[in-house]
């Protein structure tokens, strides 16, 4: 089994898993400040850890797992299909939650569907003036401003998932 953290078969049992069916851990692209790895079961099944970090240094607390868990209630209301969070870890030590994995993440065009609805959700929180700059991560804005310049692109790329005329 490749290398995990202390934490993990804990996280895994939180979930309601045997703690012992983890087959392997393997990292996957690592976003701005957080580590991101897919877990895989002895039977296939697919989850997602991502383990918090936060290298700048700031005078509070940012509560990155409660703040994951808030944005994705946000999300649920404004019928956004995210993952559903399984199971967290918070302590002094470390930070991290426990995520539905790529065995149920949706395929093409629902895939660039929901992309376009993230990166529209946010531009549109940018532009609205909603986003304090001192409190994001700036470069997942800009990336979704990006986005929108290319927003025709996106558009075909759904047109040709859907087969559409």
């Amino acid at each position: 089994m490749s290398q995990h953290p202390a934490y993990l078969p804990a996280l895994v049992y939180e979930a309601g898993i045997n703690r012992d069916s983890i087959r392997c851990v393997e990292p996957t692209s690592t976003g701005v400040t957080n580590r991101t790895s897919l877990v895989v079961l002895q039977d296939d099944t697919r989850y997602i850890l991502r383990e918090y970090a936060w290298p700048y240094a700031t005078s509070d607390n940012l509560h990155r797992v409660e703040k994951e868990c808030y944005l994705h209630h946000l999300l649920q209301q404004h019928d956004v299909p995210v993952p559903a969070i399984l199971a967290q870890f918070n302590d002094d030590s470390a930070r991290a939650a426990f995520f539905e994995g790529y065995g149920s993440a949706p395929k093409d065009p629902e895939r660039k569907i929901y992309e376009l609805a993230i990166y529209l959700w946010m531009a549109d929180q940018y532009l609205d003036g909603e986003v304090d700059e001192e409190r994001v991560l700036m470069p997942t804005y800009e990336a979704a401003m990006r986005y929108l310049g290319r927003v025709d692109e996106a558009v075909v790329k759904i047109d040709r998932a859907l087969e559409l005329p």
